[in-house]
């Protein structure tokens, strides 16, 4: 295992942590450790079984280039990051999280409706 590499990728994972979003920014990181390799997945307006990826890269610490491929993954993640807060101010996360909230709130009126009609 290349310890530069997996020191790199640790960063991004703190990285990662600290700046995903469930409702907007949205970062998937999956670990292989039977084939030393961790996969990073995002989703620029939030995870949904509908929306389609933006960026999904692995790396395998095993690799000669392991080093340079965490570094344009790093890159690549933070540059997409940075784009999305340019188009996508706080105000803007706030009304979608309240949307979101009032969707499931209707949802869950829907359901109580049905249930007391039974």
């Amino acid at each position: 295992m290349n310890n530069e590499a997996n020191n790199k990728v640790k960063e991004l994972i703190n990285w990662c942590v600290d700046n995903n979003d469930k409702n907007g920014f949205c970062v998937f990181i999956r670990m292989s450790g039977h084939v030393n390799q961790v996969s990073f997945t995002v989703y620029l307006d939030g995870w949904s079984g509908t929306r389609d990826i933006s960026f999904c890269e692995e790396v395998y610490f095993n690799r000669e280039d392991s080093v340079e491929r965490v570094d344009r993954i790093t890159s690549k993640i933070k540059h997409l990051k940075d784009e999305y807060d340019k188009t996508n101010s706080p105000e803007e996360r706030k009304i979608r999280e309240d949307i979101d909230k009032a969707t499931e709130i209707e949802a869950l009126k829907a359901k109580l409706a049905e249930l007391e009609s039974n």
